[in-house]
């Protein structure tokens, strides 16, 4: 793709390479729909970018990829759970990952996406931002990721969302957090400087796909099952609160949604809920 002209791609060379990247790891496997959506996803992103630049033929190809459609991978139906979190916290910590740890723990118990936490790294459009060797072309940039700025002295903390292209701000006391809490406290005052979540080994933030890698062998160092994802920490911490009898109206503050059927989307479990329906409808038989 990468030796292709953008005014020389149509739907087709789309469709071909989304039926390539989705193409099972091994014959009889299920095809990698998830993959699939993603790489189309990030060439739409691409795209997007070489609009703004004004290259030949860009606006066409963007317009071309918002008609078409692509197979949904299935809805996901694990969730990252306390006892998740309590097992990578501190294989995280042996590892030599404290930041890793953290990461992990505000996601789960503040129910903030990854990227908000640790932030991306996009194509550099302006000065400024920070840079890195090798990342050519490349900026992070603080505005949907945690920065100490975000977090006050008493601990609470007031985060613009990237979901919401920062018009909604996710509102929690850290000190109510306790894993959060924990991990914060061992930091010193003066070293809650820039980014909260930084790659250890650089010091700089982590890049997704390093961040992914390093959750997973310290996930499987913590016997963590390999079908629950970073991603589900989200969806687990929805779950939880929704089991524990948090009524919808005060979660969607908490996830920053704006729809009641956005919230419970993410739960994972309904038996607790109908549960809770049959003993009102019938009494508790047992």
């Amino acid at each position: 793709m990468a030796k292709r002209r953008i005014d020389s791609i149509d739907g087709l060379d789309v469709q071909r390479w989304y039926e390539k990247w989705s193409e099972p790891k091994t014959p009889g496997a299920p095809k990698r729909l998830r993959e699939g959506k993603g790489c189309i996803q990030t060439l739409r992103r691409v795209v997007s970018f070489a609009v703004t630049l004004r290259l030949k033929g860009a606006t066409d190809l963007a317009a071309v990829l918002a008609e078409m459609r692509f197979e949904t991978p299935p809805a996901r139906t694990s969730a990252f759970s306390a006892e998740h979190l309590a097992a990578l916290v501190p294989a995280a910590l042996a590892a030599g990952r404290p930041s890793l740890a953290l990461a992990v723990a505000l996601q789960f118990e503040t129910m903030l996406r990854q990227k908000d936490v640790i932030g991306e790294w996009v194509p550099a459009t302006e000065e400024g931002g920070i840079t890195r060797p090798g990342l050519r072309g490349l900026t992070w940039r603080s505005q949907w990721a945690l920065d100490w700025t975000q977090i006050d002295r008493e601990l609470v903390m007031r985060k613009p969302t990237s979901k919401s292209n920062g018009k909604r701000v996710a509102v929690h006391d850290l000190k109510l957090m306790p894993t959060t809490f924990a991990l914060i406290a061992a930091i010193p005052r003066e070293q809650r400087i820039g980014p909260v979540v930084a790659d250890e080994e650089t010091g700089q933030p982590y890049l997704r796909e390093r961040f992914v890698r390093q959750f997973r062998a310290i996930a499987d160092a913590a016997g963590i099952p390999a079908g629950v994802w970073n991603m589900d920490s989200r969806a687990g911490a929805l779950t939880e609160a929704r089991e524990a009898g948090v009524v919808v109206d005060d979660l969607m503050p908490a996830a920053t949604h704006n729809e009641r059927r956005t919230t419970l989307g993410y739960v994972r479990n309904d038996l607790p809920a109908t549960q809770r329906v049959a003993r009102a409808r019938f009494g508790d038989q047992n």
